[in-house]
């Protein structure tokens, strides 16, 4: 499955992008938002397995969930360029956690912070445009040549540890990390994120907790379809600060919201497959 959805959405979005540049990075920036902010709709269950014993109730939990989400995004807007320090840092860590269960410590720090890396540095003129609202373009030009440089070294180091995983007989790992690669360097910014992104580290999260679907009546507990929901709809508020319509814009929107749904959801996943075998224990 993982292999089939990697390489699937690497393919469309290289099609796509060989056809429309621009319709590819639309297609990609919403797979993200639909498709990608819904693998922490579980975070309510797990946040209340970890935190309900310390806290006098579930509407403590909930509340302390939305305020660390809520000051996360509000730093975001309020200091553009050290949210967006904030956010890439926190994220790093995340994904490197989450590449940790199929890798060594080393591969998955390499593999975490070049996803982030390497779709802005290997395609540096383009970022630079989304991200004007948290690094002015006279900060952002200088650097890109540096940028460039750092994210093709680590690409290298990624390319290496694939080259040693299959040496170890890990080919699942391979062939996604590789497709990964290659989505990084020869798709748009958006794009090569969003195979990553979408048939990767999203897809990993929604086996891992698999088991919190067991019993439900349409396949998909009703929480996780009304917190996915409201949780992509909260880009629209957004629209008071920015204008969706445009794709830059829309993508500085979709950072401030997806730094405050990062945030909380790092640290409840943070040991997340102990803490799953807590919940399904509890539900036995």
């Amino acid at each position: 499955m993982g292999n089939t959805l990697v390489t699937g959405l690497a393919v469309a979005l290289l099609g796509l992008a060989a056809i429309r540049p621009a319709a590819s990075e639309w297609a990609a920036l919403s797979l993200i938002l639909v498709a990608g902010i819904p693998h922490g709709a579980f975070d309510l269950r797990i946040a209340e397995a970890q935190w309900l014993p310390l806290m006098r109730s579930r509407a403590a939990v909930l509340a302390l969930y939305v305020s660390i989400g809520a000051a996360m995004s509000a730093f975001c807007l309020l200091a553009p360029a050290a949210g967006l320090l904030a956010f890439l840092a926190v994220s790093a860590v995340h994904f490197s956690e989450g590449e940790h269960r199929g890798s060594g410590r080393v591969t998955a720090a390499i593999f975490g912070v070049a996803a982030i890396l390497c779709p802005i540095g290997l395609h540096a003129h383009e970022a630079g445009g989304y991200l004007e609202f948290f690094v002015p373009a006279g900060l952002f030009v200088p650097l890109a040549p540096l940028l460039a440089r750092a994210s093709l070294a680590l690409w290298m180091l990624a390319l290496g540890a694939v080259a040693l995983d299959l040496v170890r007989g890990r080919r699942d790992e391979c062939l996604q990390r590789a497709v990964s690669l290659a989505g990084w360097l020869l798709l748009p910014p958006l794009s090569g994120f969003a195979v990553w992104f979408i048939g990767r580290h999203s897809r990993q999260h929604l086996a891992l907790c698999r088991g919190l679907f067991a019993g439900s009546r349409f396949g998909v507990p009703l929480d996780f379809a009304v917190i996915s929901v409201l949780a992509v709809g909260l880009i629209a508020p957004l629209s008071l600060r920015f204008d969706l319509s445009d794709i830059r814009q829309l993508f500085a929107a979709s950072i401030v919201l997806i730094a405050g749904l990062t945030l909380p959801h790092m640290i409840v996943s943070h040991g997340l497959p102990g803490t799953l075998r807590l919940l399904r224990g509890g539900a036995r």
